[in-house]
């Protein structure tokens, strides 16, 4: 819809979890600065902070799910499934490290 108005729109993701140096949103840090100065601008219309709201992405992968290959040696390990969409916390059977 804003493209056909001639709009361009982009998304800016500031996440420590993806990088601690550009998800730096502390008063002095590079990443914070260029931020405000794009609000004085008046290029940001809106913004999300969202903090501690999930698990950790990694631990909600569909790729925990598939199967191993047949040819995996048994000695190769690989993550299991930590949770899904019936359990959203945790699945049954989990070791504490887990």
């Amino acid at each position: 819809m804003a493209g056909a108005r001639g709009i361009d729109i982009a998304v800016l993701s500031m996440d420590t979890a993806v990088s601690s140096h550009y998800g730096d949103l502390t008063e002095n840090a590079v990443s914070w600065k260029c931020l405000a100065q794009l609000y004085e601008r008046g290029m940001v219309v809106a913004a999300t902070i969202v903090v501690n709201c999930g698990a950790p992405s990694e631990t909600f992968s569909a790729a925990r799910h598939v199967p191993p290959p047949d040819d995996l040696s048994p000695m190769m390990r690989r993550p299991r499934p930590f949770r899904s969409f019936a359990r959203l916390f945790e699945l049954d059977g989990l070791r504490p490290t887990e």
